[in-house]
């Protein structure tokens, strides 16, 4: 009689969900963005948090589109340039 191992404790089957190389970089800026300074564990928790509400349906459905739906911010390189073009301006979430 052997005890059943948790859902999250199993390895994910990647064949299930397929992610593009854009939701990677989205995923990873993400993480360092939001827990560089963190150990390990908390940049799993960032990550764990997207993932969840890609598949969530109160959410959007791709990691990119949750990662920059929050607040963006303009960088301070190009915020200082007040006659730079609008396609020109870089934003960081």
């Amino acid at each position: 009689m052997g005890v059943e191992t948790p859902d999250y404790y199993k390895p994910l089957d990647f064949n299930r969900v397929k992610y593009t190389m854009a939701d990677a970089e989205c995923l990873a800026k993400n993480i360092y963005f939001e827990a560089k300074s963190e150990p390990v564990a908390g940049q799993y928790a960032v990550a764990d948090v997207v993932l969840n509400r890609v598949q969530d349906s109160r959410f959007p459905n791709t990691i990119c589109e949750v990662v920059y739906e929050g607040v963006m911010r303009e960088s301070w390189k190009t915020k200082q340039h007040k006659d730079l073009p609008a396609d020109q301006r870089i934003f960081h979430p």
